[in-house]
């Protein structure tokens, strides 16, 4: 996210799609510095989570930024992320999160210059604000309510059985998120099993759904549409729990 022209590119992008479909929102996805959360499990510490990224695009912006000159017998990249974060966490975090910020802002008011009025939405790492030493902005650079402004939903990937949650976590997330943003929260849950064994029944779709949709819940989203049309359980789910709050 600190290369220019890799943003130019996803910018362009996003006016293709707006110019070639005419959507009434978009979703902005994958805006955060890389963390593989989808394997990260109850009980990680801070400590154990890798964290990025140290390239040489990051360490010139980080430093030209906060005015934070690297010892110049820093070497290795490992030697130079190892100095930044223990000697400048706090600031690392700070800019860090600033950069991904900067980039939400960036494309939503280039789809907004395209077709004012159309709706942004930004799917975000579901970890709540003190979940593994507070990850979400060190690890993942996201400021949920630094983002909110920029965006009218958010929407917390909350793939309880991926990460090895219980439905009632899915409600936790929400609450948390539009506590520490007062934003409106659509959370996105899972409909098929990932990354780990096991499939995920239908009666334990419909808990999640049900979790998902309390209050201050303003919807959901489902990962993935195709996984929900091929299970008609899943469907009669959707429907009888719809159903039941119309």
């Amino acid at each position: 996210p600190t290369r220019r022209d890799y943003l130019d590119e996803k910018s362009a992008e996003l006016g293709r799609l707006i110019r070639d479909s005419d959507p009434d929102g978009i979703s902005l996805d994958f805006i955060r510095t890389f963390v593989f959360w989808e394997m990260v499990y109850p009980g990680r510490r801070l400590d154990s989570l890798p964290k990025s990224c140290f390239d040489a695009s990051c360490l010139e912006a980080f430093e030209k930024a906060t005015a934070i000159a690297l010892p110049n017998t820093l070497r290795s990249t490992r030697d130079k992320a190892g100095w930044i974060l223990a000697h400048h966490l706090p600031e690392w975090t700070t800019w860090k999160c600033g950069v991904i910020t900067r980039v939400v802002e960036s494309l939503a008011r280039e789809a907004r210059r395209l077709k004012p009025g159309i709706m942004v939405d930004v799917h975000t790492v579901p970890w709540r604000s003190n979940d593994f030493g507070g990850a979400i902005r060190i690890v993942a650079g996201q400021d949920l309510a630094a983002i909110a402004p920029a965006v009218d939903f958010i929407s917390p990937m909350c793939y309880h059985h991926m990460v090895k949650q219980t439905p009632a976590w899915i409600h936790s997330v929400v609450q948390d998120v539009n506590t520490r943003t007062g934003a409106a929260v659509i959370p996105s849950i899972q409909v098929k099993e990932a990354y780990i064994p096991g499939p995920e029944s239908a009666s334990e779709f419909r808990e999640a759904l049900v979790e998902a949709l309390k209050p201050p819940s303003r919807g959901v989203v489902f990962w993935n549409w195709a996984a929900l049309a091929e299970s008609p359980e899943k469907l009669a789910a959707v429907r009888d729990v719809v159903r039941g709050r119309a």
